[in-house]
């Protein structure tokens, strides 16, 4: 089986549960990469390592990039830029 929607869809089913946290200020979606904007200052309660780099870098991208699904897995390439 395979299901298919647009990322607009699946956005809006994900936060089906709940707002996305407040420290993700924007998401959006080119092919099959996924990026986030996260402002490392809203996380609550961080550890002193987040709170460092949040002193240098306030807000990162996250991207995921989907590979592969196989056996119930789905394998993203992951990469954090800062700034």
């Amino acid at each position: 089986m395979r299901l298919s929607m647009s990322f607009p869809e699946a956005l809006d089913l994900a936060v089906v549960g709940g707002p996305l946290p407040s420290f993700v200020r924007e998401v959006t979606c080119t092919d099959a990469t996924v990026r986030a904007d996260v402002d490392l200052r809203a996380v609550p309660s961080p550890p002193f390592a987040l709170r460092a780099l949040a002193a240098i870098a306030p807000t990162v991208q996250v991207a995921a990039t989907f590979r592969s699904f196989a056996a119930g897995r789905a394998t993203f390439d992951l990469g954090i830029r800062a700034g």
